[in-house]
């Protein structure tokens, strides 16, 4: 990422009207989901994924974008 990570991340919540928005109580942002992925795995690296099989796309789509196989 090219600079420290910072303790509080703003971006940690859909409002709930966002259109990326489900009817998950705790749903986080796909920005964060990528910033985990990209923090946590090398390009051609693994990611194992163990979000339910409804949300399965999400993760595989940005694991795929990143450069990473699960």
């Amino acid at each position: 990422m090219g600079y420290n990570l910072k303790d509080i991340w703003s971006n940690s919540r859909l409002h709930k009207q966002d259109p990326e928005r489900e009817k998950h109580p705790t749903q986080k942002p796909l920005v964060i989901i990528d910033r985990m992925i990209r923090a946590s795995s090398s390009k051609n690296g693994i990611v194992l994924d163990r979000a339910p099989k409804d949300r399965e796309p999400f993760f595989i789509y940005i694991i795929e974008k990143r450069g990473r196989k699960w």
